[in-house]
């Protein structure tokens, strides 16, 4: 890694009605510090900061230990349904 490289990345939005984070990323040899859960709650805060009321988001069922990750933090699973359409086809 050089002292450019991006080692955390957060991405989320507000739609008016409820808050998402669509990507939350840590590089794996930076996992484990903290940086995550500190990612979060700038995300929490700022949206809050807006007034969103609920925020949401989304782990593949094959990271189970994100779940749990997620719980920790407060966030409960619901009873939903996602649905999605690949537009594109995969190579």
């Amino acid at each position: 890694m050089t002292a450019d490289s991006v080692i955390a990345s957060a991405m989320a939005g507000y739609d008016g009605h409820r808050g998402w984070v669509h990507y939350l990323a840590i590089h794996p040899g930076h996992q484990g510090q903290g940086l995550g859960t500190s990612l979060l709650t700038a995300v929490e805060r700022a949206l809050q900061a807006r007034g969103c009321p609920k925020l949401m988001l989304m782990v593949r069922n094959e990271h189970p230990e994100l779940v749990e990750y997620y719980r920790r933090q407060g966030y409960e699973s619901g009873e939903f349904v996602t649905l999605g359409k690949r537009l594109i086809a995969d190579d």
